[in-house]
């Protein structure tokens, strides 16, 4: 038994959504629908949208989980950023410091 057009598409995460495809197609056990006919274009286009909505639902909450861990990384960044700017001041002080000492700084 093949599904109407739930294995037409391609995604990004073909196993999860092939899937749930399946598992929510009206037209998968035996390729009618519960009335007995043939599905109409009208329960196609309404299968098409939920299928692709689902599709949405998965890929926002992918980005959004994808925006916390760039967030993430900019703060650890950052902080690694200020504790070497840190460190190459007080480098600097003191080697301004040991170059007076010398007489070589005017």
């Amino acid at each position: 038994m093949q599904c109407c057009s739930c294995f037409d598409r391609t995604c990004f995460d073909g196993s999860l959504l092939r899937q749930i495809r399946i598992s929510t197609c009206p037209y998968f056990y035996g390729g009618q629908t519960a009335k007995g006919g043939s599905p109409t274009k009208i329960e196609i286009l309404r299968k098409e949208v939920a299928m692709l909505e689902v599709e949405l639902k998965t890929k926002t909450e992918l980005v959004k989980k994808q925006e916390t861990l760039i967030q993430e990384c900019r703060a650890m960044l950052k902080g690694q950023l200020d504790k070497l700017n840190n460190e190459l001041e007080r480098v600097r002080s003191r080697n301004n410091v040991s170059l007076r000492k010398h007489g070589q700084m005017k």
